[in-house]
């Protein structure tokens, strides 16, 4: 990652106050505490509503919810696997009031940082500044691409709108989901907010809008200038590949940049770190002792709520450890990469990418020859 420095320190909170104004709901815990006696309204377009279809959030006969899913739980191997949670429906969508960005907070050095959203500021898009606050949280490790031009409007240095899949899912599974989550559903500064979003549902006529629950990071939670892990980095492609998201958006997704821990001095320092997160490792164990032994959703079980705020304190310590403490004496990050090695990581991607555009190209020729004949 790149050094944490006080003009960024600075940033982040303004973003971060962007991202609490624009939600519609405050905490977590207080929404899964009132789910069953709520009532969400949908968010029509703007054009005229007798040309689109709306899905409410919570139809009270069946207490069923949408959820979208930008993140991991795209792929069913966490979703349904792990998490035990098998939709009643499941549509693919676009968001296009927000990107995805990978600026929650993680481990530093194993998993850096994990997905969120980020939503736009429309008036804003032709400011230069603008722009690299958005690459900083949603696109770091990737060139930053800013052409005069674009003053007159262009969007060229941003990110597609965020794609996902939203699941019809029962009050039961949001609370798994939450409390599958950073902070467990409980009020703490870490873990993620849940808001509503307005998602555009694909190749529907009348085009159709669904009102979605959404988890997004907390202000507290937010860090830029991170790269995912590749292991994260691939549950978000694998994902998207099984709903058949976009080949556009496939390719974003696969042009990001993950964090690999490679090299003498990285590895050291990794070692060092330990001492800064035992604290949060042996915090993290007593959660997963918690559930030890239980089976299928019993493993889900939301921890007390001194336990989220003990992990609270101990991730806070070690990222303050990481950034102010072994970042400035090594010189070596745990959230980012050298610019040299996210060049050729980046030379790489782009050349593989390359590699599959020819080989697409070559079957739809072959398929054409086929049915000529």
């Amino acid at each position: 990652m790149a050094l944490q420095q006080q003009q960024q320190q600075q940033e982040r909170p303004q973003l971060a106050q962007r991202r609490t104004t624009n939600s519609s709901s405050s905490s977590i815990s207080s929404t899964a505490s009132s789910t069953n006696s709520s009532t969400t309204t949908i968010t029509t377009p703007s054009s005229s509503s007798t040309n689109v279809t709306t899905l409410n959030d919570t139809p009270s006969s069946e207490e069923t919810i949408w959820y979208l899913a930008y993140g991991s739980n795209m792929d069913p191997r966490i979703l349904t696997d792990s998490r035990k949670i098998i939709p009643l429906e499941t549509k693919r969508v676009r968001v296009p009031d927000y990107w995805l960005s990978f600026d929650l907070g993680g481990i530093p050095f194993s998993e850096p940082c994990f997905a969120s959203i980020l939503k736009k500021e429309p008036e804003r898009m032709r400011e230069k500044e603008y722009a690299m606050k958005v690459h900083a949280h949603c696109r770091f490790g990737q060139a930053f691409v800013w052409k005069e031009s674009e003053e007159e409007g262009g969007e060229g240095a941003y990110p597609m709108d965020l794609h996902g899949v939203v699941y019809r899912i029962t009050l039961r599974d949001w609370e798994l989901i939450v409390h599958s989550e950073g902070g467990w559903g409980h009020d703490v500064p870490i873990g993620y907010d849940m808001i509503h979003v307005s998602c555009e549902v694909y190749n529907t006529s009348p085009p159709q809008q669904i009102s979605a629950r959404v988890l997004l990071a907390r202000p507290k939670s937010i860090k830029p200038n991170c790269q995912p892990s590749l292991r994260y980095k691939n549950l978000l492609t694998t994902g998207a590949r099984y709903h058949n998201l976009p080949p556009a958006y496939q390719d974003s997704l696969a042009r990001v940049v993950p964090y690999t821990c490679q090299g003498p001095a990285a590895i050291r320092a990794k070692r060092l770190f330990r001492v800064f997160n035992l604290p949060l490792e042996w915090t993290f164990a007593a959660i997963v002792g918690l559930n030890r032994g239980k089976e299928g959703r019993e493993e889900q079980k939301q921890p007390p709520y001194w336990m989220a705020w003990l992990f609270d304190k101990t991730y806070r310590f070690a990222s303050w450890a990481h950034d102010w403490v072994l970042l400035p004496v090594v010189g070596v990050s745990g959230r980012c990469l050298e610019d040299g090695e996210m060049r050729r990581l980046r030379e790489g991607i782009e050349k593989e990418l390359v590699e599959e555009e020819e080989k697409r190209r070559q079957a739809n020729v072959t398929n054409v020859e086929v049915l000529e004949e």
